[in-house]
């Protein structure tokens, strides 16, 4: 019998100011916004939501064939592991999705392990082994896992997977951490989502649509808890995650199976990352140089504006108008919009707390310089972080507490 709990809080706390200038007038516009996403979930060998999780079985067997019941069969660095029972099969539930190491042994056989056996988030993995008779302790034999070409939109190499899958019954498109970290000019997930076949965004980069269907129509699951798409007036998605916090993002344009309610047009899963019994950290870091960011003249100098600008005369330079509100200010201003730089940091760190604890931190700040000139030449301030802990007190139970904060000063 298994179970699965899960819960999902959503804060929207925003900070107003009347002097404030938005792009548009609507109730979701604010001076500063501040987002928190709070999840909590235990877990119990599997779920009945939306999967995170995937499964590893196989046949453990002489090497002749004959079954071998009773093998232990575990996964390397975890405390999770099974017998295989009277025709030598296995089945290991609740794996979190990448790469895993696992090892079977028997008395009286020699010890294999099986390197990078790749798990994907609803989805089965299989993995036999043929273990080899011996009299006396030897030496463990390593086998690489089946490996085969894999493609995910535009990502194309040699992945851990085998050539025909015989579960998948869905349209899908996996992008996994690896081939985030690899592909390091891809910053945001919208660009990754937009990357896969099928689907579609809008010019302004806010609604994503799925072979030509309504932006309401996909749905979002963040570690298997579903997110609103609309706040009753449009569509809006929160899709501002930490790219170094992904563990794997799976676009389904088609096929759904029964866990996903309320998608009509196509299913957009993100699974984080858990800590580890090790301390790891990553840190990316992009710099943008000063100079123009467009084609093209200065738009100070552009043929629509010959004739008409007159920067040379003193006299036309410190002409002046005076606003509604009685405030002089110059009529004719000349920003130096070429002159920005532009920074992008991004890091996560991961580690063991406590016995059978971990922790995984994310951190996010970016200042993009304008291509034109406007109230603002830069972005401003901004911060997108995120914590994860996770808990394993036994092997068929594990605890998460998740936190996100968004922040970001000035209108949006």
């Amino acid at each position: 019998m298994t179970a699965h709990r899960q819960c999902g809080v959503y804060n929207h706390l925003s900070i107003s100011s009347p002097n404030a200038k938005c792009k548009r007038n609507h109730p979701l516009t604010y001076f500063g916004t501040v987002f928190f996403l709070c999840t909590i979930h235990l877990s119990l060998l599997t779920t009945v939501f939306a999967g995170t999780t995937g499964k590893i079985t196989g046949q453990v067997t002489e090497v002749d064939g004959t079954p071998l019941p009773g093998a232990a069969v575990i996964i390397e660095g975890t405390k999770r592991g099974v017998e295989t029972d009277e025709e030598g099969v296995y089945l290991l539930l609740s794996i979190e999705p990448g790469n895993h190491t696992i090892i079977c042994a028997m008395i009286g056989y020699e010890s294999q392990a099986k390197t990078d056996v790749r798990v994907t988030s609803d989805f089965t993995t299989n993995e036999s082994f043929a273990l080899k008779e011996q009299a006396f302790q030897g030496e463990e034999i390593v086998v690489e896992a089946q490996c085969g070409s894999g493609s995910w939109g535009m990502f194309s190499a040699k992945a851990l997977v085998p050539p025909i899958e015989l579960d998948k019954t869905t349209s899908m498109y996996v992008v996994r951490r690896d081939d985030i970290e690899a592909l390091a000019i891809v910053r945001d997930m919208t660009d990754f989502i937009e990357l896969q076949a099928g689907v579609t965004v809008d010019e302004n980069g806010e609604e994503i649509t799925v072979r030509a269907g309504d932006a309401k129509d996909v749905a979002y699951y963040f570690d298997g808890i579903p997110l609103p798409t609309t706040d009753h007036v449009e569509t809006r998605v929160y899709r501002n995650f930490n790219r170094l916090s992904i563990q794997e993002l799976t676009v389904v344009t088609g096929g759904m199976n029964a866990e996903y309610g309320n998608a009509l047009g196509g299913v957009i899963s993100v699974v984080t990352r858990d800590g580890t019994d090790r301390y790891h950290g990553l840190a990316d870091y992009q710099f943008t140089p000063p100079g123009q960011k467009h084609w093209g003249q200065n738009v100070f100098e552009s043929p629509m504006h010959r004739g008409n600008t007159h920067w040379d005369d003193p006299a036309w330079v410190a002409e002046t108008i005076t606003l509604p509100n009685g405030q002089i200010v110059p009529a004719h201003s000349r920003l130096d919009y070429t002159n920005e730089i532009g920074h992008y940091l991004e890091g996560n760190l991961s580690g063991p707390l406590l016995q059978n604890a971990s922790f995984f931190f994310s951190s996010r700040w970016h200042r993009d310089p304008a291509a034109f000139p406007g109230p603002q030449l830069h972005t401003p301030f901004n911060l997108n972080t995120t914590l994860k802990l996770t808990h394993s007190p036994s092997n068929n139970i594990k605890l998460r507490a998740g936190w996100t904060l968004r922040f970001q000063a000035g209108c949006v």
